[in-house]
C-alpha cells in the first residue's frame, strides 16, 4: 500500500512538534519502528506514519547496572551492547528482529521471559504531549 506521508523524527522535541501539527490538523498517524511485526495493507493508508530515528536509536550506559535504550533501537544491537558492558538479563532478546519500543509495547521476549522483567522505567509522551516517566 501507499502512505500519504512518512515522517522521520530524530528526538523528543521533533516528535512533540510533529504530533502537535498532526493533532491540530486531525490527521491520523501511527508511530512505527523497524516494521518487522506489521502487516501492511495493499490499499492506500489514510494518514501518516512516523518513524523513530536519530536519538531514538541510541543506547547510553547510565551506570554499572543500567542502560538507556531508545525506542527506535534495533533489539539485537541492544542485547549485544548490554553484553559488551558485562550486563546480563537481555540475552533472550538477541534474536528478536525489531525495535525496542515495539518489544516493550508487546512485552516481547523469548525463553519464557518478557522484556518487562528488565525494565526499570519508560519515558513516553502522554495525550497532552508531556514527557512522563512510568
Amino acid at each position: 500500500g501507499k502512505v500519504k506521508q512518512l515522517i522521520l523524527v530524530d528526538d523528543i522535541d521533533e516528535l512533540k512538534q510533529t504530533l502537535k501539527k498532526l493533532n491540530n490538523k486531525k490527521i491520523n498517524y501511527n508511530i512505527i519502528g523497524e516494521t518487522t511485526n506489521i502487516l501492511f495493507t495493499s490499499s492506500d493508508i489514510d494518514g501518516t506514519l512516523i518513524k523513530l530515528s536519530g536519538d531514538f536509536r541510541k543506547i547510553k550506559k547510565i551506570n554499572d547496572t543500567r542502560l538507556y535504550v531508545g525506542a527506535g533501537c534495533w533489539v539485537p544491537r541492544m542485547a549485544k551492547t548490554a553484553m559488551s558492558y558485562g550486563l546480563s538479563g537481555l540475552e533472550h532478546t538477541i534474536g528478536i528482529p525489531g525495535s525496542f519500543g515495539g518489544l516493550i509495547r508487546m512485552n516481547g521476549g523469548s525463553q519464557r521471559r518478557g522484556i518487562s522483567e528488565s525494565i526499570v522505567n519508560v519515558s513516553c509522551i502522554n495525550d497532552k504531549l508531556e514527557l512522563i516517566k512510568i
